[in-house]
């Protein structure tokens, strides 16, 4: 029988293997998941179901990989979450579900970096540990591709795209910019609750938008909203000028 738990899966150096197989139900790594030097390998396949590795992730050194689709089902990973030298890799996307990244942990690391192709690092739980506590972590990412090159990129990226629901025409701010006061269009008059960003990711400002927000405090700049009400989760961009 195949085993659902493990103490760690570490996979590396095999030049010639194309894919992995014999895990796929596999659900708990409790220490350490990688793969490493696989130069030939494209995708991640055979982990179907992995869904938590309680310390370590990493992916390095596998000059093909181009797809994480193998992986969509991890959710969580305990304290460091590590892509590096990668070069074919585009997108942490297919991590669609990984929710959660070392949020009870102080030691709590993101290394992504030497990944020339790497564009699009906003996954759930990246930007969850980035924006809730960028400071408090070890971080590490640089040398990828523009939108994934420094964590003022994936920041911005974090709070500019809307991950789950999609903004309609009916639901919009405005006026944008704006110097003093910020309003909500949207179909019906629902309390709305709010949470406003700078382009570093720190918190400014946070509460229920019931039609209209005082912004006047904010210096000059951009910034993020992002918003919840009964339509759903989504994000928007505004500017705050004072001329």
């Amino acid at each position: 029988a195949q085993l659902k738990q493990a103490g760690s899966v570490v996979i590396l150096a095999n030049d010639m293997q194309t894919d992995i197989s014999g895990f796929d139900m596999l659900e708990e790594v409790e220490q350490t998941w990688g793969v490493l030097n696989m130069s030939s390998l494209e995708k991640i396949t055979g982990f179907g179901s992995l869904e938590l590795v309680g310390k370590k992730f990493f992916l390095s050194r596998l000059d093909s990989l181009r797809s994480l689709v193998g992986l969509a089902a991890l959710r969580y990973v305990g304290e460091i979450f590590q892509v590096e030298i990668n070069q074919s890799l585009p997108s942490l996307l297919d991590l669609k579900n990984f929710v959660r990244l070392g949020m009870d942990s102080a030691e709590a690391v993101i290394l992504i970096n030497r990944n020339p192709q790497l564009t699009n690092c906003n996954a759930e739980a990246i930007c969850a540990r980035l924006i809730q506590g960028a400071n408090s972590i070890k971080v590490d990412i640089r040398d990828n591709k523009m939108g994934c090159d420094s964590t003022s990129q994936i920041i911005e990226s974090c709070l500019s795209t809307n991950i789950r629901d999609v903004v309609t025409s009916d639901i919009y701010l405005y006026p944008n910019p704006t110097s003093d006061m910020l309003y909500i269009h949207q179909p019906t008059d629902s309390p709305v609750k709010f949470q406003i960003y700078n382009q570093l990711g720190t918190e400014v400002d946070r509460g229920l938008f019931q039609g209209q927000v005082d912004v006047s405090a904010l210096s000059e700049g951009i910034y993020y909203m992002r918003l919840e009400s009964k339509w759903g989760k989504w994000s928007a961009r505004f500017v705050v000028s004072k001329k």
